[in-house]
Formats: C-alpha cells, structure tokens, sequence
C-alpha cells in the first residue's frame, strides 16, 4: 500500500486539476483518498494486533519472573529466606551498575535463576578477590612477630651487648661483667 501511495507524495495537484481538468482530478483524489484509508486501516489493525501480542509477552515474562524468582532458592540456597534474597539482589544490582551496567539492561538479561546465580557468584568471587589483596597489604606492612625463647637476630644481639658493655663501663660492677659473659653464650 505504501508503494501504491508513493505517486501521490510528490504530486501537485493544483496542477493536475489545471492540466488535466476537473474530471481526471476528482478520479485520482478518489482513489488517493481510499488507498489512503486502506492504509490506515490496515495500520490501525497492526497496531492493534502488534499491542496485544506485546501485552501477551509482556504477562508470559512476568509469568516466568515469577517463577524464576521462587526458583532463586534452590539454585542460591542461603536466599530461601526472603530477606536474605531481596537483600542479595540488592547487592547483584548494586555490583552491576558498579560495573557499568545500567540497571534497565541488568533487569532485562537477568530473567532466569541461573544467570542471577552465576552473577552472584561473580560478585563474591570479586568481593573474595578484594579482600585477598587488603590482607595481603596487610600482612606485608604489619612488623615481624617475634615469639619468646626465639633465637635473637644479630642486629638485637649485637644491640643488647652493647648497652650491656656500656653499662658495665660506667659501673664496673661484677654483676655488670656476668650479664656481658652471660649475653655471650
């Protein structure tokens, strides 16, 4: 119908009643006029046929949200309790968007049990993999431990009979001479 109409776009049909008389005028705007409704017609009933099946998909989705949603329990076990589970898809949007995912198109891929779970399980393995480096960080600034009865490194050996030296220097006292003596062995 858009074929048989494309003639009339471009028509000037003010020249078309000069040049061609009243007659042939009335005849072409007849049948532009009912194209013209054919098309509408035909437009209105796909428009209409088009919205009823965009509402049928759009309930069979909801149909299998639904059930996806009551599925989310089996597939991730700790969001059989409601709480934990409103509270978990909260922290996978959450994830998502800081990620770069804009929420619309999150909800539009996570239809199904099995995505939100693999999802999930990408954010922990992230969440895991974070903390793994902040111990990490950790460990390496926290100072060595030093256990009691452990042998001494040289540095605090070396350290202690120096202090012991001095402080025999200043007192001269044989107590003074034992702890040197006894620092040795």
């Amino acid at each position: 119908m858009e074929a048989q109409l494309a003639p009339y776009s471009n028509l000037d049909w003010v020249a078309l009643a000069t040049q061609q008389g009243a007659e042939a005028y009335a005849q072409h705007q007849a049948n532009y006029q009912n194209l013209l409704r054919s098309y509408q017609g035909a437009t209105g009933k796909f428009q209409q046929a088009y919205g009823s099946v965009t509402q049928q998909m759009q309930q069979l989705r909801q149909h299998k949200l639904q059930a996806e949603d009551a599925n989310l329990g089996n597939v991730i076990p700790e969001w059989k309790d409601p709480a934990k589970k409103e509270a978990g898809k909260a922290a996978v949007l959450g994830w998502l968007q800081a990620q770069g995912i804009p929420p619309h198109v999150a909800d539009a891929k996570l239809d199904d049990a099995m995505s939100i779970a693999i999802v999930h399980k990408a954010m922990l393995y992230d969440q895991l993999q974070k903390s793994k480096t902040d111990k990490t960080k950790t460990l390496r600034s926290a100072p060595p431990v030093t256990v009691p009865g452990a042998a001494q490194s040289s540095t605090a050996k070396a350290d202690k009979e120096k202090q012991l030296h001095q402080r025999l220097k200043k007192s001269g006292t044989r107590e003074d001479a034992m702890a040197v003596l006894l620092n040795r062995l």
